[in-house]
């Protein structure tokens, strides 16, 4: 009959098993046997090689190229100062008013459509430049005049887009009726202007293929009056001046933008620039821009073999550690697997993970539909919905590449310091959570208090969002006194509170409530010694043993260590002074007065002893004891076999 052996599993059949085993062993940090530490040490190689892996796959759809191709578009069109009036020299960002806004299309933006490095007295040296320009004979149309820059193809002639506001939404004013009979109320969705405007029809979102505008003062959502220019710069510069002698953009007009889709044939990234300006119903221009590239490869269509390899590997480590944490949900239940914080940051890194594949497949085909267009078709392409898949895979990126490095701090509990930290965090979060509300709750009194007092005529605190980052500026230190507008006794009086309360109260009691966790937890908590430092000097050492043997020709002779062995629970010995006095008066106490036990009180305390050496007695034996079955039942597989 064989002997169930309590203390150790039986050994899984078959490699997946084995597998699987492993995988589920790779959560279990410890340090305080050899054997433990070994694992650990495995398992953060491991771990190492995933991080390695996440870091390539989440940055595949971010290069160099893509951060200098907005860095050109940015110098040559928002950055470049020019003369828009006598006198005057300025770039995009300095418009305030409509005769700037188009002296800027006509003498910097039309400019930059007839210029490129492809252009040239002769159209056919196109085709004979030096760079990779081969790549232009799958593009439709004429591509001599489509090309800008330096190899930077015009998917569609640009165009003008303007939402506009219907009259009558605001209340007149009564003196002013004679001389404005109409009045013009900020954009809401409700008061926007749907009806044909100077033979123009207004176009919505579904069917432009466009999204919300996101405007420094407003969320636009309609797509508005499409005025489309052409690849003529001179029929460009001619409808230009209609437009603006004809006053195009009138009183009604919210944000008026400038867009054009462009695709950069040697490196295949696509380019969507929107020029924006919003003319609020108060008056004069608030411009700002919009430039976002786009790569053409996805993890299906990428010419670098060694990328698509590091992909495979990744995801197969992700299924692998999926398993792990459904076999974990299994045994141990959702709502109790989610609780715990290392779980949780596992399960978002791999659902975020998988996430992004879904997203690279949608990209493939997306991408392969513009690619078909371009192929056939010169009209303009809306890049809006390429651009926010973008914007929302790069965000789920991020958080999938933070996460997995956060993750990696589990495997550094390798010595009493670290350990007691980590409970630090662990025991303090109940805490944290009160004294975080605490804080928000004064951060928004303060808030709200700054709009009201500087809101009227200080960008800080001009809106709640503006106002909350500047609090949280200044808790960081950012404290400049001299750039607020307002020098009053009331503004003073403003920041001095705030710094006392703040700086004086609520990081003080954050302080204070760490110390005293750190202090309570260090003198209760029970380690053992680790063996990370054994573990190391032991591989060292049968490196050196095997470098040994290669030579000489025979094995050295070395103390076998026991893997399985822990040393004893022991706690921080740095006592208090204060503690040490009273510890010693209470030694001394019970020597001059010793306690003296009655016939009822003697034996309970015996049985009590007794009980502790059986108790130790056990743990000293249980490991010899789960080795001895162990071999008894080998032994016996063995004869059951024969």
């Amino acid at each position: 009959m064989e002997i169930q052996n309590e203390y150790e599993p039986p050994k899984p059949k078959g490699r997946w098993a084995r597998l699987m085993q492993m995988v589920d062993r790779s959560k279990k940090i410890r340090y305080s046997s050899i054997r433990e530490a070994r694992r650990a040490v495995l398992n953060f190689f491991i771990y190492v090689i995933f991080l390695a892996l996440a870091s390539v796959v989440t940055q595949t759809t971010n290069n160099v190229p893509m951060y200098y191709l907005n860095d050109a578009m940015h110098r040559q069109v928002i950055g470049r100062r020019v003369p828009m009036e006598p006198g005057l020299i300025s770039k995009y960002t300095d418009i305030d008013s409509l005769d700037r806004y188009w002296d800027f299309v006509l003498y910097t933006f039309l400019p930059l459509l007839s210029s490129g490095d492809f252009k040239s007295t002769d159209k056919e040296s196109i085709w004979e430049f030096t760079n990779e320009t081969n790549q232009f004979n799958g593009i439709y149309g004429d591509i001599y005049n489509r090309v800008i820059l330096h190899g930077n193809v015009l998917l569609g002639p640009p165009r003008f887009r303007q939402i506009m506001v219907e009259r009558g939404h605001c209340k007149k004013c009564a003196p002013f009726t004679k001389h404005m009979d109409t009045c013009y109320a900020p954009y809401t969705w409700s008061n926007e202007r749907r009806s044909d405007y100077r033979g123009t029809k207004w176009v919505g979102m579904w069917a432009d293929g466009a999204l919300p505008i996101i405007g420094e003062i407003e969320v636009y959502l309609g797509a508005g009056y499409i005025k489309s220019l052409s690849y003529d710069n001179e029929f460009n510069f001619r409808l230009v001046k209609h437009l603006r002698d004809t006053k195009w953009i009138g009183r009604s007009t919210r944000i008026v933008l400038i867009e054009l889709s462009l695709f950069h044939v040697n490196t295949r990234l696509f380019e969507s620039v929107k020029l924006k300006v919003e003319r609020p119903a108060t008056g004069g221009l608030v411009p700002s821009y919009s430039l976002r590239s786009l790569r053409q490869e996805t993890f299906f269509t990428d010419s670098n073999w060694a990328i698509q390899i590091v992909v495979c590997s990744y995801y197969l480590m992700v299924v692998l550690f999926t398993f792990r944490e459904i076999r974990i949900i299994k045994k141990t239940g959702f709502c109790k697997y989610i609780r715990n914080t290392i779980n949780l940051a596992d399960f978002t890194c791999y659902v975020c993970s998988y996430i992004i594949l879904l997203i690279h497949v949608e990209r493939f085909f997306y991408l392969s539909s513009i690619m078909n267009i371009i192929k056939t078709s010169d009209r303009y392409i809306n890049l809006d919905w390429a651009s926010i898949v973008a914007v929302i895979y790069n965000n789920i990126a991020a958080i999938t590449i933070f996460l997995a490095w956060i993750r990696i701090l589990s495997f550094l509990v390798f010595n009493r310091t670290l350990v007691i930290f980590v409970n630090v965090v662990r025991e303090s979060t109940s805490e944290m959570v009160g004294f975080l509300l605490m804080f928000i709750a004064v951060g928004m009194a303060y808030a709200e208090c700054g709009m009201t007092f500087f809101g009227h005529n200080d960008k800080q605190f001009y809106n709640l969002e503006s106002s909350l980052l500047t609090m949280v500026s200044l808790v960081v230190g950012e404290f400049r006194f001299d750039s607020f507008k307002v020098k009053e006794t009331k503004t003073r009086i403003y920041f001095m509170s705030f710094v006392i309360i703040v700086y004086a109260l609520l990081l003080f009691a954050f302080l204070a409530i760490i110390n005293c966790t750190y202090d309570e937890i260090q003198a209760s908590m029970k380690t053992r010694a680790f063996k990370l430092g054994l573990v190391i000097r032991l591989f060292f050492r049968s490196l050196y043993d095997l470098i040994y043997y290669i030579f000489c020709g025979k094995r050295k002779k070395r103390v076998k260590h026991d893997k399985d062995m822990k040393s004893e629970l022991a706690t921080d010995q740095r006592i208090d002074p204060q503690e040490a006095a009273q510890r010693a008066a209470m030694r001394r106490h019970l020597l001059q007065n010793p306690v003296t036990l009655t016939q009822t009180e003697y034996l309970p305390r015996r049985i009590e002893c007794a009980a502790k050496r059986v108790k130790a007695l056990e743990e000293v034996t249980g490991p010899v004891l789960k080795r001895l079955i162990g071999y008894y039942n080998t032994f016996r597989r063995e004869q059951d076999q024969e």
